[in-house]
């Protein structure tokens, strides 16, 4: 069966993996105005998604991946977006979902690093090696050219990458950039094992 964009079988719990994008905190002193309104509508959109997932009974758990990347904070991207995250997906129905079901991945530092621990967590802590990838649509062709790679080798099944629109101002977060990137982690996939 295929149920909004992901394949949804009876009695089958998914592991959400979610990518950050910096550290989530609103001072001018580390983001801009326009990149934190591009955060806060990736995390929405995350939120409604996750919470769908959550309203279906089909979350064993939810893994926010992203470290330490910024010098001047001494808190992890996925600290830094947990509480928020949390907030905005109670925030979308009645029934509250448990904070135990999110976990928070603070050592990568680079997308193939998010997705590696990320499913690595999934394997080691949840019962469902079922893996559903969040990132924002600018990045989409190279996660999953990444994800493609890292689950194969994991043993994992990548079930669905879901992308949401962001806004930023970091040069990278180009589409021609990162189409570029994509192909070259298809072209050549032995260098996204060079970057884990």
């Amino acid at each position: 069966l295929i149920k909004g964009g992901i394949c949804v079988y009876q009695n089958k719990k998914y592991t959400i993996i979610i990518c950050c994008y910096g550290i989530f905190v609103d001072s001018c002193n580390y983001r801009t105005e326009v990149e934190m309104t591009g955060y806060w509508l990736y995390l929405d959109a995350v939120a409604d998604y996750v919470y769908s997932m959550f309203a279906k009974r089909a979350i064993d758990m939810v893994i926010i991946c992203g470290g330490k990347t910024n010098s001047r904070v001494h808190t992890a991207e996925s600290e830094s977006v947990l509480c928020a995250l949390i907030e905005r997906v109670n925030s979308k129905g009645e029934v509250s979902m448990p904070a135990d079901m999110f976990c928070c991945e603070t050592t990568s530092k680079t997308t193939p690093q998010n997705i590696w621990s990320g499913v690595g967590l999934a394997i080691t802590h949840s019962r469902s090696p079922n893996i559903v990838i969040c990132c924002d649509q600018v990045h989409r062709y190279p996660v999953s050219m990444i994800a493609r790679k890292i689950c194969s080798q994991l043993d994992a099944h990548l079930c669905d990458i879901q992308s949401f629109e962001r806004f930023d101002v970091h040069p990278h977060s180009t589409n021609w950039f990162q189409f570029v990137r994509g192909l070259r982690y298809q072209m050549f996939p032995w260098t996204i094992m060079r970057e884990i």
